[in-house]
């Protein structure tokens, strides 16, 4: 198959729903994978050549709805066992919001989480002291050390200062 896709699609690793509307009917649809440019749906509607298409859905990461216009590329009746593609169609977006199409970049390219390894410039570390009362003096020998005071809880009689220092 000539590969016509223009970004990287992402493929979902968790069921994502969306509802297809073809002529206008609703269907249930299980999103596979998306890019930028369309998406794979799960699906066994069929749906007839040149047809309008609009695919609802919660973009992921972002948690907005969104209904993006598409249109059937192609479509495939019956699990596939070689390449375990479910039946399905793919389809191509046709909508022109830059915020869309930038946040299913985005996803494309990281997946559906953020990145867990940050550059240790964005590393903090954390210390909770409980103290029975807040010293100035004990606080100015932390900040010399780097610490910043985050917060100071109430614990009954005593406090808990959380203290915060970037790698």
């Amino acid at each position: 198959m000539n590969e016509r896709r223009q970004t990287r699609r992402r493929t979902i690793p968790f069921l994502r729903g969306g509802v297809l509307q073809v002529a206008g009917r609703e269907h249930i649809v299980t999103i596979v994978d998306l890019s930028p440019e369309g998406a794979y749906l799960a699906t066994r509607v069929d749906v007839p050549a040149g047809q309008s298409l609009t695919l609802k859905t919660v973009l992921p990461r972002s948690g907005q709805q969104v209904s993006l216009p598409c249109e059937l590329v192609w479509s495939n009746k019956r699990f596939e066992p070689g390449t375990g593609r479910p039946a399905g169609m793919a389809v191509r977006f046709r909508h022109d919001d830059p915020a869309v199409r930038s946040h299913l970049k985005l996803f494309a390219e990281e997946g559906p989480f953020p990145s867990a390894v940050t550059a240790a410039m964005d590393r903090y570390e954390y210390r909770l002291i409980d103290v029975a009362e807040i010293d100035a003096l004990e606080l100015n020998r932390l900040g010399r050390d780097g610490w910043v005071l985050s917060t100071a809880l109430p614990q009954g009689t005593s406090w808990r200062l959380i203290l915060a220092r970037k790698l």
